[in-house]
């Protein structure tokens, strides 16, 4: 684990946290889009916000619009997976 009791740059990472791309995306889009929920306890814990919005529309590994906050990433993701499981059950 990076950040532990007496690190010395614990400062610094808990800046990161909060740290833009190039489409305003941060590690709590990212952890939140991952369904990491370990992930996005640490980086909330750590000072990450849920209210930060996508600055443009992202392509790649996350696929959302502009305005996007992480917590529209969760409800997408789990949409996806509930979609997906529906589907399966109806085969």
């Amino acid at each position: 684990m990076l950040m532990h009791t007496g690190d010395a740059s614990l400062p610094c990472l808990c800046r990161m946290v909060n740290a833009r791309n190039n489409a305003g995306l941060t590690p709590v889009h990212f952890a939140a889009w991952s369904g990491s929920g370990d992930c996005l306890k640490l980086l909330v814990n750590h000072g990450g916000l849920f209210v930060m919005a996508t600055s443009s529309d992202s392509l790649g590994d996350i696929n959302c619009n502009a305005g996007s906050t992480p917590l529209h990433l969760a409800a997408m993701k789990v949409g996806t997976l509930m979609q997906h499981s529906l589907r399966e059950g109806t085969d």
